[in-house]
């Protein structure tokens, strides 16, 4: 193909190349956005529940997808036994646990984790942090949630101690309730910040934010564009004029 004075002879390993990695990039692109889309969607639904009137928790919940996020009232007494240390956690760059105690709803046999906010961690990790838990009735907000694995942690083993309080890379409900044998429902609260017994609790129902999703989008959509620019580069060959080079 002749473009002015340029003659363009795409070789045949640069244009494979082209071909395997143009797609990728492009698809990774739109698959940020969508992620981004996703995380929209999620923050609004977030907010609209937040917002909505307090459920008054007992022991009758069924819970169902459409209670998440949604603001709870709850009274009962910790049962500091089987306190729970997540571990892992980072909170502005220092590094420490989430404080995770469940809590027998009053009146019953019920009980429901808490997952009271973020503690530093002390000298060393063989020496758990002291936290302070009233032992009587409290009464305690917090935004629901179901546990979730820890998905960036390749490892199947959830436990780092033996023995209570107990650390753990995530807390799995079912697995707590067959290894304590307490009856428990099937979700955890996010203690909210202004709500006392609590440590420092600044909740994020998503990793990242949409804008950092788009701002990858556009990194790959970069790629895209500077992949067609270095093919073409590599490709377009100046041709020489006519008599060039005859003596």
């Amino acid at each position: 193909m002749r473009i002015a004075y340029y003659q363009f002879s795409p070789g045949k390993v640069p244009t494979l190349v082209m071909l395997a990695l143009l797609p990728i990039f492009i698809g990774l692109g739109f698959w940020q956005l969508q992620r981004a889309e996703e995380k929209r969607q999620i923050l609004t639904k977030q907010l609209e529940r937040q917002q909505s009137a307090p459920i008054h928790l007992d022991a009758t919940l069924q819970y169902a997808e459409t209670m998440q996020y949604r603001p709870v009232i709850v009274r009962g007494v910790f049962d500091t036994q089987y306190q729970v240390f997540i571990d892992n956690k980072i909170h502005h760059g220092q590094a420490g646990y989430q404080v995770v105690t469940p809590l027998r709803i009053e009146n019953t046999q019920k009980h429901v984790l808490i997952n009271r906010g973020w503690v530093p961690m002390g000298v060393s990790r063989a020496v758990l942090p002291t936290v302070t838990t009233p032992s009587a009735v409290v009464t305690v907000q917090g935004f629901m949630d179901i546990p979730h694995r820890d998905v960036v942690n390749m490892s199947g083993q959830n436990r780092g101690n033996s023995g209570w309080p107990a650390v753990l890379r995530w807390v799995d409900e079912v697995e707590f309730q067959r290894e304590t044998q307490l009856d428990m429902l099937p979700i955890i609260l996010l203690q909210t910040p202004e709500t006392e017994y609590g440590f420092i609790r600044e909740w994020h129902f998503i990793n990242s934010t949409p804008e950092k999703s788009t701002s990858y989008a556009v990194q790959w959509f970069s790629f895209a564009g500077l992949l067609i620019i270095i093919y073409v580069g590599v490709n377009l060959k100046k041709r020489a004029k006519h008599g060039e080079g005859e003596k």
